[in-house]
Order: C-alpha cells, then sequence, then structure tokens
C-alpha cells in the first residue's frame, strides 16, 4: 500500500517528487471486496474476525509467506511484527484501511505520472503481489525502471535491505 501512497502523491503533486522508488507496489487493484465491506459494516465483529483471522495464520506464517528466505525470520523480526498486533485497536483499523481502499490509480492516471521512477520487485517467489505486475506498471510509468530480485519474496527491504539501499544513495537529483 505504500508505493500506491506514493504514486498517489506523485500524481496530485507532481512538482513536490522528484524521484518514485517503489518496492513491489500494489497496483491495477479495484475497489475493496465485498468481503471487506462487509466487516466493517457489521459492527459486532470486525475485530473480532480480524483477530481470528491473523491468529489463525499467524505472525510467522505471514512472514513465510512475505518472504522466500524463512532463515532471514528470527525471533526478534517476529516479536518486532507481532507487537502491532498485540493492541487490540489495530483490527478496526485494518477492517478501515480495507474498506477506504477506493482502487489503485488506473493506467490513465499512472500514464500522466512523468516522475522518474525505479521500481523493484521479488521476483517469482513474491506471493503476495506476483512480479508480472511489476512488468505491467512500468508500461505506464513513462520514465521507469523494473528489477527483478530472483530469490526475494515480497518484502524485499528484509531481504535485500543493502541492495535497497544501494540503489537509493545511487539515484541522480
Amino acid at each position: 500500500m505504500g508505493g500506491q501512497i506514493a504514486l498517489r502523491y506523485a500524481f496530485h503533486y507532481p512538482n513536490q517528487v522528484e524521484h518514485l522508488f517503489l518496492l513491489s507496489p500494489s497496483s491495477f487493484m479495484k475497489k475493496s471486496p465485498l468481503f471487506s465491506r462487509f466487516i466493517y459494516h457489521n459492527r459486532l465483529s470486525p475485530p473480532l474476525i480480524a483477530h481470528q483471522l491473523l491468529k489463525r495464520k499467524g505472525v510467522y506464517e505471514m512472514l513465510r509467506q512475505s518472504m522466500y528466505h524463512d532463515h532471514f525470520i528470527t525471533k526478534d523480526m517476529l516479536k518486532h511484527y507481532k507487537e502491532p498486533f498485540l493492541d487490540k485497536r489495530i483490527y478496526p483499523c485494518l477492517i478501515k484501511i480495507l474498506n477506504d481502499h477506493q482502487g489503485d490509480l488506473s493506467e490513465d492516471e499512472l500514464q500522466t505520472i512523468q516522475t522518474p521512477s525505479t521500481v523493484i520487485w521479488g521476483g517469482k517467489y513474491d506471493e503476495i503481489i506476483p512480479h508480472e505486475i511489476g512488468y505491467e506498471l512500468i508500461r505506464f510509468l513513462s520514465d521507469s525502471t523494473l528489477t527483478i530480485l530472483d530469490y526475494t519474496g515480497h518484502l524485499i527491504s528484509e531481504e535485500a535491505p543493502y541492495y535497497i539501499a544501494q540503489r537509493l544513495m545511487n539515484i541522480k537529483h
């Protein structure tokens, strides 16, 4: 979702953005599904349903699905990612995010973005957002490059932090 926020900002305020740096950004998603609206409007159950879904899958499994290298998942990382979910106030917020999602920028809107863009994707092992979306996205961003990182999942910042830092430092302004 962070990538879509950055794309929306560049779309609405093009003169304020010098370069977009996007890590497996959400793209081409339509408005939130009926399921999320049902949960949001059912005032008794949203926190309970969201909590049960997370509890059933667990933070470890969510991280495993988001990363190629299981051995990168440490106890400290689990603690870090689990901590926000220990506060029950997060569940209504997550449901609200799902409900408020108005869909990603359209192809026509993306084509108006002239900001140089670096897009990095987690290869065929990104189980959250398929890397093929990256190829589609750069077709609509006129000044963009795409790098696919083999043997990396969706959490690129956890699996390739030094590569990302190096790419950020090499961006010409």
